[in-house]
């Protein structure tokens, strides 16, 4: 059986378990964290493929003679790319039985390049149940680390979850 270590603090004490995944909305609580989640690596053909897709063509995504132009080391991921490496770090990990995305929030600190690896920390921030849903909105707070160990995202997300 799969495991994910979650922390979490009750005002005395912190306390660690390693919860079965997929996790189970009913024995989540807020403030529960789960630390150094891989969120992925990101290739070239990756980023040209999703701006391809999304037809966002802006050349700061696709040439790094663009992005050394507006002072960056070069090309630079759009933010929603790395967004969507968030939600699809959720779903690669199988937090959650089958989550869909109902809404977004984020703010990019620092840009990221094609190539770099992210480390991912979530904090579940609010559990509602949703009962005309037939399930519950888990609100996820996230931070998102470069390679240096710098935050490059930072956001919410929240998911409807099933049992």
């Amino acid at each position: 059986m799969k495991t994910l270590r979650v922390t979490w603090d009750d005002g005395d004490d912190k306390m660690v378990a390693g919860l079965p995944l997929p996790l189970d909305p009913a024995v989540l609580c807020s403030g529960m964290t789960f630390e150094s989640l891989n969120a992925g690596y990101t290739s070239y053909r990756q980023v040209s493929q999703f701006c391809f897709s999304t037809g966002d063509m802006n050349p700061i995504y696709l040439r790094d003679d663009a992005g050394r132009r507006l002072g960056f080391k070069g090309r630079i991921l759009p933010g929603r790319f790395i967004g969507s490496l968030v939600e699809g770090a959720i779903t690669s990990h199988q937090l959650f039985r089958d989550p869909i995305l109902q809404s977004v929030q984020e703010t990019y600190k620092k840009p990221v390049y094609p190539g770099e690896k992210l480390q991912l920390t979530l904090k579940v921030l609010h559990i509602q149940e949703a009962r005309e849903l037939g399930g519950f909105l888990i609100t996820l707070g996230f931070w998102a680390y470069g390679e240096d160990g710098e935050i490059v995202i930072i956001g919410t997300h929240t998911f409807l979850v099933f049992k």
